[in-house]
């Protein structure tokens, strides 16, 4: 032999043989000492902390060695050692000859020489200790960084196709030593060791697919429990190996994915770590786009030779589960999926078009209704009839978050879907009804994705057959289910108009602007006309059904009016040639007008949303051919007024006070104030018997029901509130433009047969409640008279009965009434004044009223509120102002005692302004007054203020 720095095997045996002797020495540390040299002489760099020396063997020389004098003794340290530290130094010695022998195989590549053989040797010796060790339960091997050590020692044997001649072609058929270990491995505690499993099954999967097959059903189990794992690395690597066991195919595929892989993916899709959601994509997009680029052109007898698909039994599942990446919350992760499916959907196209070519030949390519649409789109579709049960049975989950993505992902399917959905098109609506009734906000909201993608696939018309006789309460539907009804049809309308937009747009991109589509037939416009004049008519009459707007009931009108308010809006603006017909503007008008109509509170945002967005269809309505918007909702209401009060005062008389009738009725009257006006005397025979009715009771009343006779009060209440924005409102226009000659007469009637009544002392709450309504109106009707606007002669011809009816409220316990008391007397004694000015003597009140009056006035100077108190003084220095007072207090000491009364107010500080102007209204009586109050106040401590301001002569008023 040449002299070499190199020595070959024999004298790497005579150099370690008594090591290897060693490595069965009963000390522990002498087997130690024994496996670091063994590691410090074969390996380049060692692997345990032995003497160092001057060996360099060969690689090859070293695979000679260990092959034939010391794999037995490593694999008995290995499986036999009591010693952890033994037993690792040989598995690193073993781990490191291995890699070193596949080294020189990659180097020299030959055949198969005797590197491969000492390879598979390896391999047959190691297999069974493996499987010793680590594949039984429990794991023989306690340690769990040693039996990770073992798993990656067999994955590095069996990582080239070398490695897997001796486990497949032995007659032994160890596979399925290996598939035990696996399935052990797989349920060790140990997450690195979980992990490894999962390379080793990627390594099967990848060079004995077939022998892989015969072990699925051992091997699914544990993988699938490891996909709920608590570390994410084990869940993607878990992943990655169940992409890998399923690629390789199964006799019962479909059953599989759907009872036990598919409700495992579906977890995973809301897993927490965006990387592993991508990663199931990626896994589940492989599955269904095997075989996708092998041999497009060749076309052999045996369809699987050219395209080795596993799933076809299971593609609605594996659709389903990809699908749900499209609304995954990570853009990133949403579009892979997107991306994943169109490449699924050509793959499905490619087999198909193959299986056609093999099957008929002879027979071209149809030109299906599928043309201009992707492969995804056609697969979809292809799937739908079993994949939309799976859909729609995950919409109504217990979970929330399934819930909301099932919906997200019934609108995607939707989108696909388009005209092929329309067999299963009443399922999916009442399935969208029911998911529409979620308390959650966001399932609603995915709700409305999903409608607005059916308005966009299908004809409109086809949902609307669905949905219009559920709004109108067929089919025994609840009120909550037509509110889902119309909260669907808002955005199939919306989906509606912006497919036929798009496809507008798409046909003429050159004039974008004159596109839009349009929901209403019949007009003249440009753009598309979603819905005909027949589908138009039925859309609106349900809008207006009676049962739909007459609702009583608080919490139902609540919960229709904001989906109402909604659809009415989405009509109006999308609508507007097809709203220009009279009937179909005055139904959305009515609906308009119900919905205002609601009792719902302002300080709840549903409340400001529902008027909020029936103001705005009513501008859009007016703007149409108004320029002001706000003049054109006037002009609006009032050309549709006398339809309106038509059909909203039909059953008046069974009218209670949350009658959805009689708060029609009220808010009509209180928005078209014009319209009120003109039809003044309608309006008038509608509240009259309200209120009428409500005083000339008394004796009846006490032999009904409480509970009736509370319910005719506040209804009594109700007209006696809306009486009053009349007077405010209405009154003085209908008095100058429509009463003409007959106001005087109406107004006595008003007073006398309406408000006189209500003012009358009644005992009671809600009596009290009315008295002060009546009040207001009466003090309305008082100023507006005094102003000019109403006729002054008709209210003082009546003052003579109103006067004793106040004196008496002068008194109640009420405060606010006491207040408007004193006002209405003091605009009732203007008026006298006024009318005396003018010359209308005759029309000034009896002297034994003023009287009466005047002691009641004085005692409220003292009353507890500052306001009444006021309001007496204004009341006194009105009654002392009227021209010939003097005359009504022939005797003296009845001004002596009202001044004395007078004098002691000054020393209040709320009151004294006023009082100084009674005052000073009374010396204006004549000299004999004047000098009577000056007198009096000199001796009080305000003397000298009263000579200041009352001793000066008195100047008489110009009339």
């Amino acid at each position: 032999m040449a002299a070499t720095n190199e020595p070959g095997e024999e004298e790497l045996v005579r150099m370690l043989a008594r090591d290897v002797n060693c490595m069965q020495d009963p000390d522990r540390m002498t087997r130690r000492r024994a496996l670091n040299n063994l590691s410090s002489a074969l390996v380049p760099g060692g692997v345990g902390g032995g003497q160092s020396t001057v060996l360099s063997p060969s690689p090859a020389a070293v695979c000679r060695f260990v092959q034939r004098n010391l794999q037995g003794p490593l694999l008995e340290v290995i499986e036999k050692d009591a010693v952890e530290k033994c037993r690792e130094l040989a598995l690193k010695i073993l781990l490191a000859v291995v890699e070193l022998m596949q080294q020189q195989q990659q180097q020299q590549q030959p055949p198969l020489g005797e590197e491969d053989t000492g390879l598979s040797t390896i391999t047959v010796a190691f297999l069974p200790v493996a499987k010793r060790r680590i594949g039984v339960a429990p794991f023989l091997e306690p340690t769990e960084e040693l039996r990770l050590a073992i798993l990656h020692v067999l994955n590095v044997l069996l990582s080239t196709q070398a490695g897997w001649i001796p486990v497949l072609e032995s007659k032994a058929a160890r596979f399925p030593d290996f598939s035990s270990i696996l399935v052990h491995e797989l349920a060790d505690s140990f997450p690195d060791a979980k992990r490894g499993a999962c390379l080793g099954l990627g390594l099967a999967a990848r060079y004995a697919p077939k022998a892989l097959r015969l072990q699925q059903n051992v091997l699914l189990p544990p993988l699938l429990g490891n996909l709920g794992h608590q570390q994410s690395k084990v869940r993607q690597a878990s992943l990655l190996a169940l992409g890998n066991l399923l690629g390789v195919g199964n006799d019962s595929m479909a059953r599989v994915v759907t009872d036990s892989v598919l409700p495992a993916l579906k977890k995973l899709v809301f897993d927490r770590t965006p990387v592993l959601r991508r990663e199931l994509v990626g896994v589940v997009g492989g599955w269904l786009q095997q075989g996708e680029d092998e041999g497009e052109n060749a076309i052999p007898e045996d369809i699987n030779s050219c395209i080795p698909y596993n799933f076809e039994g299971c593609e609605a599942d594996l659709m389903f589960a990809l699908l749900l990446g499209l609304s995954d919350e990570v853009p990133e992760v949403a579009e892979a999926t997107r991306e994943k499916v169109q490449a699924a959907g050509r793959a499905w196209v490619t087999r198909k078009e193959h299986q056609r070519r093999i099957n008929s030949p002879s027979v071209e390519a149809e030109g299906s209704d599928s043309e201009g649409s992707s492969g995804a789109q056609r697969m979809v579709r292809f799937l739908l009839p079993s994949l939309l049960p799976k859909v729609l049975d995950d919409v109504g989950h217990w979970t929330l978050r399934m819930r909301h993505r099932s919906v997200l992902l019934l609108a995607d399917v939707l989108r696909l879907a388009g005209p092929a959905l329309v067999p299963f098109l009443s399922p999916t609506v009442s399935t969208l009804i029911n998911a529409a009734l979620d308390e959650e906000p966001e399932v609603r909201c995915a709700v409305a994705e999903a409608a607005r993608a059916l308005g966009e696939g299908v004809e409109i018309s086809l949902p609307l057959d669905e949905l219009l006789p559920l709004v109108r309460g067929a089919r025994g539907a609840q009120m909550a289910e037509r509110a889902a009804a119309l909260y669907l049809l808002r955005s199939v309308l919306e989906g509606a108009v912006s497919a036929a937009a798009g496809a507008e747009t798409s046909a003429d991109a050159e004039k974008p602007a004159k596109a839009a589509a349009t929901l209403g037939a019949g007009g003249e416009g440009p753009g598309k006309e979603i819905l005909s004049s027949a589908e138009m008519e039925v859309l609106t009459r349900s809008l207006v059904d009676s049962s739909l707007l007459n609702v009583e009931e608080a919490n139902e009108a609540s919960l229709i009016a904001l989906p109402l308010a909604e659809v009415l809006l989405s009509i109006v603006e999308a609508a507007p040639e097809g709203i220009k017909k009279m009937n179909f503007e005055r139904r959305l008008v009515r609906v308009a007008l119900q919905l205002l109509a609601v009792p719902l509170p302002e300080s709840e945002e549903r409340g400001f949303s529902v008027r909020g967005l029936v103001r705005r269809a009513l501008k859009i309505l007016a703007g149409r051919e108004e320029e002001s918007v706000g003049e054109g909702v006037v002009v609006l209401w009032e050309r549709h007024f006398d339809g309106l009060l038509e059909e909203v005062v039909v059953g008046k008389e069974g009218w209670r006070k949350g009658s959805a009738g009689r708060m029609a009725f009220d808010t009509l009257v209180r928005e078209c104030i014009r319209g009120t006006a003109r039809q003044w005397d309608k309006i008038m025979a509608v509240i009259t018997p309200q209120i009428v009715k409500g005083n000339d009771q008394g004796g009846q009343q006490q032999q009904q029901q409480q509970q009736q006779q509370q319910e005719e009060a506040e209804l009594r209440l109700a007209h006696m509130l809306l009486l009053e924005s009349l007077i405010d409102g209405s009154l003085p226009i209908a008095a100058k433009e429509v009463m003409e000659k007959a106001g005087e007469r109406r107004m006595r009637q008003l007073l006398r047969d309406l408000l006189l009544p209500t003012i009358a002392w009644q005992a009671g709450r809600t009596a009290a409640t009315v008295r002060k309504v009546g009040l207001v109106c009466l003090y309305r009707l008082l100023r507006e008279g005094e102003r000019g606007r109403l006729p002054r002669v008709a209210l003082l011809e009546v003052a003579p009965l109103l006067l004793p009816v106040l004196q008496t409220n002068l008194d109640d316990y009420d405060a606010t009434i006491r207040h408007l008391v004193a006002l209405s007397i003091s605009a009732l004694f203007r008026a006298y004044r006024l009318s005396a000015v003018q010359g209308q003597a005759s029309l000034l009140p009896p002297q034994a009223q003023i009287l009466q009056v005047l002691p009641d006035l004085m005692r409220r100077l003292d009353d507890a509120s500052n306001e009444v108190r006021q309001a007496s003084c204004l009341a006194l220095e009105g009654l002392f102002d009227i021209p010939g007072a003097a005359s009504f207090f022939s005797e003296e000491p009845v001004l002596t005692a009202v001044v004395d009364q007078l004098l002691v107010h000054l020393d209040d500080a709320e009151c004294a302004e006023p009082v100084w102007n009674v005052l000073d209204c009374m010396t204006a009586l004549g000299i004999g007054v004047r000098r009577m109050v000056v007198e009096r106040g000199s001796k009080g401590v305000h003397g000298e203020k009263v000579r200041e301001k009352l001793g000066k002569p008195v100047v008489k008023k110009a009339s």
